[in-house]
């Protein structure tokens, strides 16, 4: 399925206009790489990191090492198995909706920083779990049941946290 485009460009279109078009998505890859990297590393570096050695000369350097930590990681990633790009955006798309349950109770819900943390890591790992096989999948694409025990881990360590402060008291 993913050689349909490119055997129908090599096949009726000049050889430049297949070259536009691989231009084109690579650069829209790269693109979107790109920018994925730098927003985890920022994240990272902004809610994990900074508390513990503040400054803005030592968050440049962490971001960038976390950059190429996360950039090592994927490379890993991707040669575990040889898949297919349409298979790297899925698995990824699959991934970023786990986030679905800590943004949607960030803005409708009461929700703690130790439920949202919490959510994002047991939903993270119990996908690669599922993916890795060592969690079953009930028949269902293998974000499912990670995104049950994402939403599952949110709920419990928001009740079992500190409560978060109110917005209100802030501002008073």
């Amino acid at each position: 399925m993913d050689q349909v485009i490119p055997r129908l460009v090599g096949a009726y279109a000049p050889a430049w206009v297949g070259g536009v078009l691989l231009g084109g998505a690579l650069s829209a890859m790269m693109s979107t790489k790109d920018s994925i990297l730098l927003t985890m590393a920022s994240i990272l570096d902004h809610d994990l990191l900074r508390r513990r050695a503040p400054g803005p000369e030592r968050s440049l350097a962490r971001a960038r090492a976390l950059t190429g930590l996360l950039l090592l990681a994927s490379y890993l990633l991707a040669l575990t198995r040889p898949p297919s790009i349409v298979d790297l955006a899925v698995y990824f798309i699959q991934g970023n909706a786990l986030l679905a349950p800590a943004f949607l109770a960030a803005l409708y819900g009461r929700v703690n920083a130790a439920g949202v943390l919490a959510s994002v890591v047991v939903g993270q790992l119990s996908f690669a779990a599922a993916e890795a096989g060592l969690l079953p999948s009930f028949g269902f694409a293998s974000f499912v049941p990670a995104l049950v025990l994402s939403g599952l881990a949110l709920w419990a360590g928001s009740y079992l946290g500190r409560p978060a402060p109110s917005p209100l008291a802030a501002r008073g």
